[in-house]
């Protein structure tokens, strides 16, 4: 790389907030080669908080400085320019600013599309980014979803290297196999679940509820034991639990598990639950309500226990 080239890494690698990122966007475009408008697309992206409350309007400046950032991606695209980490940092980042970003639905769908064909040259970071971008694009990503999303799912990083994911990474990848019901993928779920049960102690509250579901959304009945491992943590840190995450700890449960593995868990989401009682949505009420229900029928709790939630 040039020292201009250089230079201009390191300026957008220093940049403190978006502002200061468009800003040398609109002074440097036409300078920027497919490594810097990926930094660029990635770097607002990640400083998303200093771009204010409101949308970036496609008639003010910031809102043409970003279309034309988006169009010159586009043109690397179509060129073959971006590599796998490109790609994937690409995705990323119109998942995270989908309305600031707002790039067309062709450009994504070629995005997606590349993704999967370069899958096994992805880290762990971009199978964990990508997925995570694909679950939630779903909409517009449509046409191929599922078959990107098994190739991530099924690449040499996750069959082979799940020891290097991160614990949110392996939340999050579980997460978004199980947001797109993409089945075919349960066998590098299967890994990835015992992977995040290993390491159950690093996770965060939400990453503990949402391995959780993803296990009950996918059945999974070969990582049983690890459900266990991870229900008992759920039970060691239940004070930390928000009511979506009590919510879904409860439903996975109940539609995951039979037998007297459930006892534990549920008795103590019994306690827990009562005391978020106004921080419930209607459907994680509705959730928690037929969990307990659920408990109540297969007598792995009583009534009583059960009424104090």
């Amino acid at each position: 790389a040039s020292g201009g080239a250089r230079s201009l890494t390191t300026q957008l690698a220093r940049a403190r907030s978006a502002g200061e990122v468009l800003q040398l966007v609109q002074h440097h475009l036409h300078d920027f080669d497919h490594i810097h408008t990926t930094t660029c697309l990635y770097a607002l992206a990640k400083r998303r908080g200093s771009l204010g409350g409101g949308a970036v309007g496609s008639g003010d400046a910031a809102g043409k400085t970003i279309a034309a950032l988006v169009r010159r991606q586009d043109l690397y695209l179509q060129e073959g320019a971006l590599d796998g980490r490109q790609l994937a940092n690409t995705l990323w980042a119109a998942a995270t600013l989908p309305e600031v970003l707002s790039m067309p639905t062709a450009l994504l769908r070629q995005v997606a599309s590349r993704l999967g064909r370069r899958a096994d040259s992805l880290n762990h970071q971009d199978v964990s980014n990508s997925l995570w971008a694909m679950a939630t694009l779903e909409v517009q990503l449509e046409d191929g979803c599922l078959d990107v999303a098994h190739r991530l799912a099924c690449s040499q990083a996750v069959a082979e290297r799940s020891a290097e994911f991160k614990p949110q990474e392996l939340s999050n990848c579980l997460w978004a196999i199980a947001s797109l019901a993409c089945h075919s993928a349960a066998p590098a779920a299967e890994a990835l679940f015992a992977a995040a049960a290993s390491r159950r102690s690093e996770l965060e509250p939400q990453h503990v509820a949402n391995s959780m579901w993803a296990f009950a959304t996918l059945h999974l009945p070969h990582c049983a034991p690890s459900l266990d491992g991870l229900a008992r943590e759920a039970c060691r840190r239940v004070d930390f639990f928000k009511s979506q995450e009590v919510s879904n700890i409860a439903w996975s449960m109940s539609t995951a598990v039979q037998g007297a593995s459930w006892v534990p868990t549920m008795v103590v989401l019994a306690g827990a639950a009562p005391r978020r009682t106004s921080e419930f949505k209607a459907q994680e009420l509705v959730n928690t309500m037929w969990a307990f229900a659920a408990a109540i029928e297969h007598g792995v709790c009583s009534r009583s226990e059960a009424s104090k939630s």
